[in-house]
């Protein structure tokens, strides 16, 4: 695909671009999730050089899914380059991310990316009724709660914070409620 290597080397910190055909384009959803690891992925140990122009546009030219995505891990340096998908929620974002063992995935409109909640701290609970209200333990911007009822199924997942607080206390209300 003509021009691709140079259109990733010019946006090296990381893009999305869709895959049509013998072609491709930068018109993406401009809201919801990409979720790498649709495909193979292609790692290299930094920002591509010229050596890896061949290498990039062969695995890009491999590629069956809707939209390639690179970017950078900070943590490592390496440069990653694979196959995408877009997700409207959150939550399928998540979930696809956790089933292929991707590391993050993008939010679009905040242009920024989540790692998936590794593990819940519960902040607020009822021990009576069972429900709780707990928070992922990650250091991001916004936070993620989310209310669980007393089985342990979680019942919502949100990064509004004041809203899972209502909803724990508006769950806890209709216990009460129906305990009288």
């Amino acid at each position: 695909m003509t021009g691709i290597f140079n259109h990733i080397v010019e946006n090296v910190d990381g893009g999305t671009i869709a895959l049509i055909g013998d072609a491709w384009s930068t018109e993406v959803p401009e809201d919801g999730y990409f979720v790498g690891g649709a495909s193979d992925t292609l790692i290299l140990s930094s920002t591509p050089g010229l050596t890896d122009r061949p290498v990039i546009e062969a695995f890009v030219d491999g590629l069956t899914t809707g939209y390639v995505g690179w970017w950078i891990d900070t943590d490592t340096g390496k440069f990653y380059v694979d196959g995408s998908t877009w997700h409207a929620e959150y939550d399928v974002a998540e979930s696809a991310c956790r089933r292929r063992g991707e590391i993050a995935f993008w939010d679009i409109e905040r242009g920024r990316e989540f790692r998936p909640v590794e593990q819940w701290i519960t902040k607020e609970s009822h021990p009576a009724s069972g429900f709780a209200v707990q928070y992922d333990t990650l250091d991001r911007e916004p936070s993620i709660a989310r209310v669980i009822q007393p089985n342990g199924e979680e019942i919502i997942r949100s990064s509004d914070i004041g809203l899972m607080h209502d909803l724990f206390v508006l769950n806890m209300n209709n216990w009460v409620d129906s305990q009288v």
